[in-house]
């Protein structure tokens, strides 16, 4: 009998230990997102006419003459030459 009673306890001791993984999963999953969310479109690489640095073509600024800067300094420095 004493040895069924530590049978029935270890078994409810470990089914409450799979809960709690089970439920800190789930919300530890719901923080950082599962990683089935879509992923953003590939953007085009583009390359500063001053410096040479390659950047997405959302973050690039557009110069005269069809040229493409990654900042506004570089923008006005390739102005002034």
């Amino acid at each position: 009998m004493k040895f069924l009673l530590w049978a029935v306890i270890i078994v409810l001791v470990v089914m409450w230990i799979m809960r709690e993984k089970k439920v800190s999963g789930a919300v530890r999953d719901a923080q950082k997102g599962t990683g089935r969310e879509a992923l953003p479109e590939p953007q085009p690489m583009i390359q500063c006419a001053e410096c040479g640095l390659h950047l997405p073509a959302s973050e690039a600024l557009a110069g005269p003459h069809g040229m493409i800067f990654c900042s506004e300094e570089h923008r006005l420095r390739h102005a002034g030459r």
